[in-house]
């Protein structure tokens, strides 16, 4: 709100000028209060017609949001800042003076929300300057802008006296409360003093910090699709959603592989992987597999035959190829991560550590043996996968006895599980 302590305006009469204490030095003096008085009658003029100058840009009127983002506060007393009159209605010709310090200044205009910079304070789009008259005494108030004005030149010692002053009319003023901190108290110009005169003595106050600009945000991971191995199949797989659209996520596959069995058929089922995460080495290759290529055109889909535990599933070629020891010493479950489907996932599309797997059925090789020695991540063992049901007997893709690597039952031992 307007400070309703401040006096109404005063006439062409009174002006906006104390009335000199002694006689002014120059005549000049004289003119210079009568064109300023003029200017004042001028810009009142020229906004009730609408110029140009008029406009407050970045006065919002009817929030009164202004764009400056310092506070100036006397040094003795934080609790007092400068502040424009009537600021509601900022215009050329309004005062500055003294009053309580808001602390919602910086979000809601209070006519305390300024800009120093380049030697310059503004408020919106007016600057401070000293209004003409003596050497000494001037009221300090709005006005345009002017960059070639020493009255509207102000430099603040922030490291030294505090001061705020200008180069007006050959002399060193600086800006002054005259001691007096009630609210409407005028700011005048004043010869600067070499004494610590705590009315001459100011500081500025930063607003809050502009918001930190987010750091450029890479373009979106490319997701690829790759056929779960015979493990990893859901065991509903008829019900896996069509399509995927998360990392990790299992759907229907946008291709044939025939990788998951269930009732009198066998479905297609994918995992979504990030691109540039999972990838074939393609300077991998061994004597027996051939290369990570070669294993990518062998076929997904599963086989079924007899196990150390019965009929069931067993080792495909595809799979065979994947326990292969490269040339480098890597085996190319390691080396193929795409084309043996080995990317590193969550427990919830991998199996971790299968507890029915063994090594030749011996309980005590289990993946906690597997995890001793690296090796024998390509040791093959049974376990038990429950895949749907057949109400058909004679049916071979019922639950039963899976062929299966460690790498695929002990994920967690071998790095293809979390």
């Amino acid at each position: 709100m307007a400070y309703s302590t401040i006096p109404e305006e005063p006439s062409a009469d009174d002006s906006l000028l104390p009335k000199p204490k002694t006689n002014l030095k120059r005549l000049a003096g004289g003119a210079a209060v009568a064109s300023f008085v003029l200017g004042i009658m001028a810009a009142t003029a020229i906004a009730s017609t609408g110029d140009s100058r008029g406009a407050f840009s970045a006065v919002d009127t009817a929030h009164h949001v202004i764009t400056g983002n310092t506070q100036i506060k006397l040094l003795s007393d934080p609790t007092k800042c400068l502040a424009v009159d009537n600021h509601n209605s900022a215009a050329p010709g309004n005062k500055i003076v003294m009053y309580d310090c808001n602390k919602k200044w910086a979000k809601k205009d209070e006519g305390q929300a300024f800009t120093y910079t380049a030697g310059k304070i503004t408020y919106g789009d007016y600057c401070l300057r000293v209004q003409p008259g003596p050497e000494e005494g001037g009221v300090v108030g709005l006005w345009w802008c002017d960059d070639g004005s020493d009255e509207q030149t102000f430099v603040w010692d922030k490291t030294g006296s505090k001061h705020i002053s200008t180069p007006y009319n050959g002399h060193h003023l600086c800006l002054d409360n005259s001691g007096a901190t009630a609210n409407g108290s005028p700011i005048t110009a004043q010869d600067c003093s070499s004494k610590a005169l705590a009315q001459q003595a100011f500081t500025m106050s930063d607003g809050p910090a502009p918001p930190k600009t987010p750091a450029p945000t890479s373009a979106p991971a490319t997701l690829i699709e790759i056929p779960v191995a015979l493990v990893d199949c859901p065991e509903d797989a008829e019900d896996t959603a069509n399509t995927c659209t998360r990392e990790n996520e299992l759907c229907a596959c946008s291709e044939s592989y025939g990788n998951c069995p269930t009732d009198y058929s066998s479905y297609d089922v994918c995992r979504m992987v990030k691109e540039d995460a999972c990838a074939d080495d393609a300077s991998w290759t061994s004597e027996s597999a051939g290369t990570c290529a070669a294993i990518a055109k062998m076929p997904t889909n599963y086989e079924t035959g007899s196990t150390a535990e019965g009929d069931g599933f067993v080792l495909t070629s595809r799979e065979k190829a994947c326990a292969a020891r490269g040339a480098n010493g890597k085996y190319g479950f390691e080396a193929c991560q795409r084309s043996c489907a080995t990317c590193l996932g969550s427990d919830e599309v991998c199996k971790s550590s299968d507890p029915t797997w063994a090594f030749e059925g011996v309980k005590r090789l289990n993946c906690d043996w597997v995890a001793e020695k690296r090796e024998r991540c390509t040791e093959s063992g049974i376990l038990m996968e429950e895949f749907e049901e057949s109400e058909d007997d004679e049916d071979p893709n019922k639950p039963g006895p899976v062929e299966a690597y460690a790498f695929r039952a002990c994920g967690k031992a071998c790095g293809t599980c979390e």
